[in-house]
């Protein structure tokens, strides 16, 4: 016997032993088996969650509506300039946030065409989709997560079965100024979700024209022959149908005569590591050993405190790429007469 039924089973014991009516008790085991048809988890009302959190209802209603005190805002530099602003959650809010993704969010699936923030999918997945094209067109979301908004998160937990105010706790939860919050846990997948409307017409649009499609968060890649660029009108209408921003800056169309990149890894042929970062790596070593770490530090002015993390994190994104570069570069790196 299945653990659903088991639960539905108890479930419906306990209302009897309690003298709920029989109508009450068929409704009850209803809207629970709608959700775990969806494989989500069972909440039935605000104390239920509580319950289910181990969460008093004085420190649930503190983490919904004291969003101030909650969350830490701060901004952190692009590499394409500017700056980011993120907005991370309180530990305990945090805590409450993976709970939700665990055992509601993560349940729900996404596109095929979506490689952002899934296990087991990675920028080298992502650019792999369009190595060798003729062409390529890269088009790029602006404010992604503060695009989409509580009411869109809403629609989504009311489609999973949950009555009006758990759909609304669980949006209050996931949402801050009623959008998503980049640094909340639950921020990345529910962005999937929203989006697989968005990535069935743009999907459908490249089947149509013989291109090949993928997105990876906000980073838009439709590749195949020089034709496709008839068809980047198209592909903005449906981005600002569905209610997306196109960052201008950003949008980018590469012919296979060029450097072509896709989520910063190059795919004229085999997707490979930029050659600037290769040789940049290298300098970095190089220097390192001839004056020392403290000592090339000091002349270019490096004030990372993490520098020999840094380096170590390029050549292991550069082994996920190029294995045998990357392992020659980690031998490299452990040749460096580190001061710790």
């Amino acid at each position: 016997m299945s653990n659903s039924l088991n639960y539905l089973i108890l479930l419906e014991e306990q209302m009897v032993q309690e003298q709920y009516p029989t109508d009450d008790i068929q409704l009850v085991k209803l809207y629970a088996q709608r959700l775990i048809s969806n494989s989500v988890a069972v909440i039935f009302d605000f104390d239920h969650l509580c319950y289910l959190l181990e969460c008093s209802p004085e420190d649930m209603r503190s983490y919904m509506y004291n969003k101030e005190y909650n969350y830490h805002s701060f901004e952190i530099p692009k590499k394409s300039g500017g700056t980011r602003q993120l907005e991370a959650p309180s530990y305990p809010l945090k805590m409450i946030q993976r709970w939700i993704l665990d055992h509601i969010t993560c349940q729900v699936p996404i596109s095929s065409h979506a490689f952002g923030f899934r296990k087991k999918r990675s920028i080298l997945d992502n650019a792999k989709i369009h190595e060798g094209q003729e062409c390529i067109v890269n088009i790029d979301i602006a404010n992604f997560f503060p695009s989409i908004k509580g009411i869109q998160i809403y629609k989504l937990y009311r489609y999973l079965g949950y009555t009006k105010q758990v759909a609304s706790i669980l949006t209050t939860l996931c949402t801050k100024d009623d959008c998503l919050p980049q640094g909340a846990p639950t921020s990345p997948y529910l962005s999937n979700i929203v989006c697989k409307k968005l990535d069935k017409r743009i999907s459908g649009l490249a089947n149509a024209i013989g291109a090949k499609y993928s997105r990876y968060a906000d980073d838009i890649t439709l590749s195949g022959s020089s034709s496709i660029t008839n068809y980047i009108g198209t592909l903005k209408k449906i981005l600002t149908d569905e209610g997306f921003i196109i960052n201008y800056k950003k949008l980018r169309i590469q012919f296979n005569n060029q450097k072509q990149m896709v989520t910063g890894l190059v795919v004229n042929q085999k997707v490979n590591v930029p050659n600037e970062m290769i040789r940049s790596l290298r300098q970095e070593i190089y220097y390192c050993k001839k004056y020392g770490v403290n000592g090339h530090m000091r002349q270019r002015n490096i004030r990372n405190s993490n520098y020999k993390e840094h380096l170590y994190g390029k050549a292991y994104f550069i082994k996920m790429i190029n294995p045998d570069l990357g392992l020659d570069m980690i031998r490299q790196l452990d040749q460096i007469l580190w001061e710790y």
